[in-house]
């Protein structure tokens, strides 16, 4: 029986022991500070993450915008091509009706060449232009110089277009 006696008032003592340590522990674990830090610490993570994938969103907008600007700058200078272009168009075709008016009036009152001044240009004179023999290039650029078309080149020339386009830009290049 003492035995036994013993043995309850040991596992009594070890059961009080193991109660004050489990409710120790358990209030360390479950207390207002700890899940606060915990809390705090995840906080902190989510934090981060959101600066990382704002960090990289942000650098891809900036790449976006780096291209977008490269872009509108390539399509500006290929307007301001065509418009230049336009404008020589519509230069060739009022020196060419101004050329075709003289000719025809010329040619009904029987006289000489007219020469005359444009209002907007060189001067015309109302008679064929005969170019001296030169080689295609320099050919080409003269004709580009007093402001003729590509395509007018090429018909004058008896050639294609791109061989005339290839020749006015290497000859601006130069």
């Amino acid at each position: 029986m003492n035995i036994s006696l013993i043995f309850s008032a040991a596992s009594l003592i070890l059961c009080a022991f193991f109660f004050v340590y489990f409710r120790a522990y358990l209030r360390r674990r479950t207390g207002p500070d700890r899940l606060l830090a915990e809390f705090r610490e995840e906080v902190y993570k989510l934090i981060a993450e959101i600066d990382a994938a704002t960090d990289k969103d942000s650098l891809l907008v900036e790449e976006r915008i780096k291209s977008l600007r490269t872009i509108l700058a390539d399509v500006d200078k290929r307007i301001s091509i065509q418009v230049r272009e336009l404008d020589r168009q519509r230069f060739q075709e009022d020196a060419y009706a101004q050329l075709g008016k003289r000719y025809a009036s010329t040619k009904a009152d029987g006289f000489a060449p007219v020469y005359d001044e444009m209002p907007h240009g060189p001067r015309i004179v109302s008679r064929e232009i005969t170019l001296k023999p030169l080689p295609f290039a320099e050919q080409v650029a003269e004709l580009s110089r007093a402001g003729f078309s590509a395509n007018l080149i090429a018909t004058r020339l008896g050639v294609s277009i791109s061989e005339v386009e290839l020749a006015i830009a290497i000859a601006s290049d130069q």
